[in-house]
């Protein structure tokens, strides 16, 4: 099990300072409040989106906001970081085009 967590993921709505679960098939398991430290799990800045795996070619920073509609937990997801965004824009889901921001697959 992978556990990810961040000050901010996107799965449908934003939850704050949260973790993803990712068996070991790349399978979204859920998303869970980050109450203590729990070992091994890794902590990025940003924002992270869970993509499901069918979409991840056809992903645009644009569209994050309606990605997560139809992921359900099992299906295979490649887990996207952003950074860059003000933790302001990132709490209500609105992304404003700057180049400041960095994408990466994790």
């Amino acid at each position: 099990m992978r556990r990810i967590a961040s000050h901010f993921i996107w799965y449908r709505h934003v939850y704050p300072l949260h973790y993803l679960e990712i068996d070991e098939q790349g399978c979204f398991r859920g998303v869970f409040p980050l109450r203590e430290e729990i070992a091994g799990t890794a902590f990025f800045d940003g924002v992270l989106i869970p993509v499901p795996l069918d979409l991840i070619d056809s992903f645009h920073p644009d569209e994050w906001e309606c990605v997560t509609e139809n992921l359900q937990v099992g299906d295979p997801v490649q887990v996207i970081h952003i950074t860059g965004l003000e933790a302001a824009a990132a709490k209500l889901g609105a992304y404003d085009g700057g180049s400041r921001g960095y994408i990466e697959r994790l």
